[in-house]
């Protein structure tokens, strides 16, 4: 709640420097996603969550934030758009083998 109070003052609040580089992260991902891809994403909207995710002091807002922009995107539009995750090879050489007796390790 004391998030929430910060943005209705409009006061920053005391952030731990951990927080930053997650914050960047979060605005950078808001940022890249298509206005297609979020329909009911308005500029009130837009605005209370980007002033959320600015005044948030703990991981647990961070967290709110993004739960909040994932209920607002459109799955239609994403469907597809995912890149396939790359398959593991064989490697083309063989592994020695590991010795069984641990005294030849030392």
């Amino acid at each position: 709640l004391t998030t929430l109070q910060a943005v209705v003052d409009q006061q920053p609040l005391d952030l731990p420097v951990e927080l930053q580089p997650v914050k960047r992260a979060l605005m950078d991902l808001e940022a890249a996603i298509p206005d297609k891809a979020m329909p009911c994403w308005n500029d009130n909207r837009r605005d209370f969550w980007t002033h959320f995710v600015k005044h948030a002091v703990r991981v647990e807002d961070l967290l709110v934030g993004v739960l909040y922009l994932e209920t607002c995107l459109d799955r239609a539009c994403m469907i597809g758009r995912w890149r396939p995750t790359p398959t593991v090879t064989k490697p083309n050489f063989e592994l020695p083998p590991v010795p069984r007796d641990v005294e030849a390790l030392l």
